[in-house]
């Protein structure tokens, strides 16, 4: 996850606890008024940090796909006009399952939680092939050297990987191709 990723969510977080609070002391205006206030300074930041997040593409990485930060805050009647499938909407559920866990996941774990957010039982090969259309729009990438896991590139980069898996990531990797040819 990125430092401006980790800042955006702690600034969602804040946003939520000082409405929560405010509805807390919702007898005491004074108190309420301050976490009001607060709430919405931190709006303000929020709309700051997502100004500045929509960075310049390195050289050759085109997107041309649309994301579920892309529609937020869109009226029904833009949305509806908009050319999105039904595998999109199932591509946004699995982008946001990702998100609220941490933007890293096992397929498995991708599946019970798009149970969970939908009610709908994914077929492991229908799951699959989300996610690797999300790897084509550069949404998501595959853990190197761990099988069936994936991260969302936009909250964590390949550095970050790096030392999750390990400093040797490139040595497993170089092993289980070894052991797949042997």
């Amino acid at each position: 996850m990125n430092n401006l990723e980790k800042q955006r969510l702690f600034v969602k977080g804040q946003i939520a606890f000082h409405k929560e609070r405010a509805e807390v002391f919702s007898k005491n205006n004074f108190r309420k008024n301050k976490h009001l206030e607060t709430a919405k300074n931190f709006e303000e930041l929020l709309q700051y940090l997502e100004s500045t997040s929509k960075q310049a593409l390195p050289k050759g990485q085109l997107v041309l796909s649309l994301t579920p930060d892309d529609l937020e805050g869109l009226p029904e009647e833009l949305v509806a006009e908009l050319s999105i499938s039904s595998a999109d909407k199932a591509e946004f559920v699995v982008l946001s399952v990702l998100e609220k866990n941490g933007g890293i996941m096992s397929l498995d774990q991708i599946m019970v939680n798009y149970y969970r957010e939908t009610g709908d039982i994914p077929t492991r090969p229908a799951m699959t092939n989300r996610v690797y259309r999300l790897g084509q729009k550069n949404l998501v990438k595959s853990v190197p050297g761990k099988k069936g896991v994936y991260y969302l590139t936009s909250l964590i980069s390949d550095k970050e990987i790096a030392e999750l898996v390990g400093a040797n990531f490139k040595e497993n990797i170089e092993t289980e191709q070894n052991a797949r040819l042997a």
